[in-house]
């Protein structure tokens, strides 16, 4: 979606641009993730194991992240449709 809003000529740049930020979101939602399992881990039988409130909080964590993107599409996706069946005021 990111490279039909970009000139012909940018397409190479905003695909690279595009991996590097989903690159990045990726580390730091493995970050996140394993400092809240961390955070929330108990001693069962003198064995370190994570919660169930840690496993819980990492899936929710995933799942709002995602509702997140979802969200942010469809406004992009909305606001390019508006902008493609609005006229400019030069048509008129």
């Amino acid at each position: 979606m990111a490279v039909t809003l970009a000139p012909a000529e940018r397409h190479g740049v905003v695909s690279s641009l595009v991996m590097v930020v989903i690159a990045i979101g990726s580390v730091t939602f493995n970050f996140v993730g394993a400092a809240v399992l961390k955070s929330t881990n108990r001693v069962v039988g003198g064995e370190t194991v994570n919660s169930a409130t840690g496993v819980y909080g990492y899936i929710g964590i995933g799942t709002a992240a995602c509702v997140i993107a979802v969200v942010l599409a469809v406004i992009l996706v909305r606001t390019q449709r508006t902008a493609r069946m609005t006229p400019s005021p030069a048509s008129s």
